[in-house]
C-alpha cells in the first residue's frame, strides 16, 4: 500500500490511502480500512473482502484490477462513440456558417445587379 500510496498525485487520496495503510499496520483488515477511505467501488471492495477470508487475496485483488481496468476502458470507448458524432455535428455547423457567410454577400450583389 505504501508504494501505491507514494505513486499518487492527488494529495487527498493519497492521504486516505495512507490512513488505511496505518490502520491495516494497526491489525484491521484491509477490506474494512479500504472501505473507510470512500475511494473504491463496492465490487472491488467484495472481492478483496472474499481474497482476505478464502486466503487468496493476491489473485482476486488482480481480478478486481482487470474488472476496473475493463470497466474503465468501457467508459473510455462509450465517452468518445458519443463525442465523435457530436464533434462532426459542430464541424458541420462551422463549415455551414462559412458558406452561408460566403454565399450571402454574392447573393446580395446579384440582387443588387438585378
Amino acid at each position: 500500500m505504501n508504494l501505491s500510496t507514494e505513486s499518487l498525485n492527488n494529495l487527498e487520496i493519497r492521504q486516505r490511502l495512507a490512513n488505511a495503510a496505518e490502520n491495516v499496520r494497526q491489525g484491521n483488515s484491509i477490506h474494512l480500512s479500504l472501505e473507510q477511505t470512500a475511494i473504491f467501488p463496492p465490487m472491488m471492495l467484495y472481492m478483496v473482502a472474499s481474497g482476505e477470508k478464502s486466503g487468496q487475496l493476491g489473485t482476486l485483488m488482480v481480478r478486481a484490477a482487470d474488472n476496473q481496468e475493463t470497466l474503465q476502458q468501457n467508459r473510455i470507448a462509450l465517452t468518445l462513440s458519443i463525442f465523435e458524432p457530436a464533434l462532426i455535428i459542430t464541424m458541420a455547423l462551422i463549415v455551414l456558417f462559412i458558406v452561408v457567410s460566403v454565399l450571402q454577400p454574392l447573393l446580395q450583389l446579384n440582387s443588387m445587379i438585378n
